[in-house]
């Protein structure tokens, strides 16, 4: 009986090691993606079931600094880029034209390097999202006034002159 009771013991200790280490897993690449872990938001501002995640890209910045691990017998190293993360969605738009647009976790990082953890001026990553979204909005904004209201007075090469 003691025997059994210490195998099932291991047993179920094993298991518990391997769910754990599978769930740190996975909730690492779930907490990174946006594209999944803000689906709901997604939904929202372009429309449940009219967008889709197209590509990912992890680039290198230039801005962010990512710190050097060193032992006392290696000189300093100055600090090499971080990465960051590009999403790219495809969705319809209102005349049912398929657009392609960038979202990047960029400033969230720049952000969150550049201010303590308990500061008010900290980003969090959904914040960061709401800015990136915001700054699509912009966009799809200044396009709809050049084609609406500058297209229909102007010519097109005084249009091209304004970046709206």
């Amino acid at each position: 009986m003691g025997k059994s009771k210490t195998l099932m013991t291991r047993i179920a200790l094993m298991l518990v090691i391997i769910a754990v280490i599978a769930g740190s897993i996975w909730g690492y690449y779930y907490f990174r993606d946006w594209t999944k872990r803000y689906r709901s938001e997604l939904d929202t501002f372009f429309g449940k079931d009219n967008w889709e995640f197209l590509s990912e890209e992890s680039l290198d910045s230039h801005r962010l600094k990512k710190p050097r691990i060193r032992n006392n017998d290696t000189p300093p190293v100055e600090p090499g880029p971080a990465k960051f993360q590009n999403w790219y969605i495809q969705h319809s738009n209102k005349s049912d034209e398929q657009e392609v647009w960038k979202i990047t976790n960029h400033v969230y990082k720049l952000n969150k390097n550049s201010h303590f953890i308990l500061s008010s001026k900290r980003l969090s990553a959904k914040q960061a999202l709401i800015m990136e979204l915001m700054e699509i909005s912009f966009q799809v904004a200044g396009d709809e006034v050049k084609q609406k209201i500058l297209q229909s007075t102007l010519s097109e090469e005084e249009t091209n002159v304004f970046d709206v």
